[in-house]
């Protein structure tokens, strides 16, 4: 199952990310945005959260400015969604922040 492997992409980038294993983390998150994009659409809440922690890595690797521009993009979306999590909205808006202020 193609989603069930995405997500576990996911899970398995974000643990890559927090090891340090920045190079792998990217590879493998990006194969987790795609299918959940490809599969589920650009809004839906798997996609953002691959998206977002993408993102994450990219910046934790020294790309600040790849990283900002998914960061709102996720943050537009997760705004708008139906299922809009504030939590998660907050979350995204921190993270956003974070990368101004440092980028």
């Amino acid at each position: 199952d193609p989603l069930r492997v995405a997500s576990l992409q996911c899970d398995l980038g974000i643990s890559l990310c927090r090891l340090g294993e920045l190079e792998s983390a990217v590879e493998v998150l990006t194969q987790s945005y795609q299918t959940h994009e490809t599969q589920l659409g650009t809004d839906h809440p798997a996609t953002l959260r691959s998206k977002e922690f993408l993102a994450v890595s990219y910046f934790e690797a020294g790309g600040t400015k790849q990283a900002i521009s998914p960061l709102e993009d996720t943050l537009l979306l997760r705004e708008r969604s139906p299922q809009n999590d504030s939590t998660e909205v907050v979350s995204v808006m921190g993270r956003l922040a974070e990368l101004q202020h440092d980028g």
